[in-house]
């Protein structure tokens, strides 16, 4: 079973964007290698697995979903808002 990345970055599945973004800025600052000269081995794998974790929440969060066009569409190369019509 994967990783529970809300779990990584200690905020709930109903998180906002806001929430996600301030909860990987503290952690990214709190297990930061350079932050942790005495235990860099754990502080860099933490560090890594916050940084995977908000990349893949936030990006599931921030993507808008936008169909693809299908073949045969309506779309005129010429007029960029064809597709609307």
């Amino acid at each position: 079973m994967g990783a529970d990345y809300y779990q990584t970055l200690q905020v709930g599945r109903n998180a906002t964007e806001e929430d996600l973004k301030r909860s990987y800025k503290r952690l990214a600052m709190r297990w930061h290698p350079d932050k942790n000269p005495t235990n860099k081995e754990e502080a860099e794998s933490m560090f890594k697995r916050v940084s995977e974790a908000y990349e893949v929440s936030f990006s599931k969060k921030g993507v808008t979903k936008i169909p693809p066009l299908k073949a045969g569409s309506h779309l005129n190369k010429n007029e960029p808002f064809s597709i609307f019509i």
